[in-house]
């Protein structure tokens, strides 16, 4: 699939993958850029949704909050997709990789809450 493809989400109908990539690496706007990092979670390229949010969090221009959003993207996408490894995650500088391992852990103990053993 191309970079034009469209995301899933229904509030971004219309705004294709592209745009998307285009707004979380060089858009001005922080809540723009914030806002294109959560939606990139849906889009049907994960590849290039990948790139894209580690090309932010390695970013020397990125905050401490847009980072730790696309983080918590990327490690969405990782565990959507079955590609979660701790070599992936020690690739990330030590702020972004503690923030996916926390997201990671987090997500463990939902699933492990949410399917309560049988008796």
């Amino acid at each position: 699939l191309g970079k034009e493809t469209q995301c899933k989400d229904s509030v971004n109908k219309g705004v294709s993958l592209a745009e998307l990539l285009s707004i979380v690496k060089g858009s001005s706007d922080e809540m723009e850029r914030d806002d294109a990092a959560v939606q990139l979670i849906f889009a049907s390229d994960w590849r290039a949704a990948e790139d894209a949010l580690k090309e932010v969090i390695f970013s020397s221009n990125a905050s401490d909050y847009l980072v730790e959003t696309c983080a918590e993207s990327l490690a969405t996408i990782w565990l959507r997709e079955g590609q979660v490894s701790e070599v992936a995650i020690s690739s990330l500088p030590i702020a972004a990789g503690q923030i996916v391992e926390r997201f990671l852990n987090d997500a463990e103990r939902s699933k492990a809450g949410s399917n309560p053993p049988r008796e």
